[in-house]
C-alpha cells in the first residue's frame, strides 16, 4: 500500500512494518527507486543496510514524511505573499 498520510494506518507488528528492499520502499512511498536508493544512501531517507539489502520501516517512512505542525505553520507562513507596503 503506498504511503498516504490522511489514512488510518493498522501496521503493529514488526512483520508487517518492515520494508525489505529498496524497490519495496519506493513502492511504498510511491517514488522511482532510483531517486528512493540515492536518498537511503546519503541519509535523506530513514533505513539501513542489512548485508546488502536496505530496509526501513512504515513507521519510520511516515514520521519522516509526514511534517509536524510546527514545520507546517512555517512552510505556509514561506507561501503567504509580502505584505504591500
Amino acid at each position: 500500500m503506498p504511503f498516504n498520510p490522511e489514512t488510518p494506518h493498522d501496521d503493529h507488528t514488526l512483520a508487517t512494518d518492515v520494508l525489505w528492499g529498496a524497490e519495496a520502499i519506493a513502492a511504498y512511498i510511491n517514488r522511482d527507486v532510483r531517486p528512493t536508493y540515492y536518498g537511503l544512501q546519503e541519509g535523506h531517507l530513514p533505513g539501513r543496510k542489512v548485508g546488502r539489502i536496505w530496509t526501513s520501516s512504515k513507521t519510520a517512512l511516515r514520521r519522516y514524511l509526514t511534517p509536524t505542525v510546527a514545520e507546517a505553520r512555517n512552510v505556509d507562513a514561506r507561501r503567504e505573499p509580502p505584505e504591500a507596503a
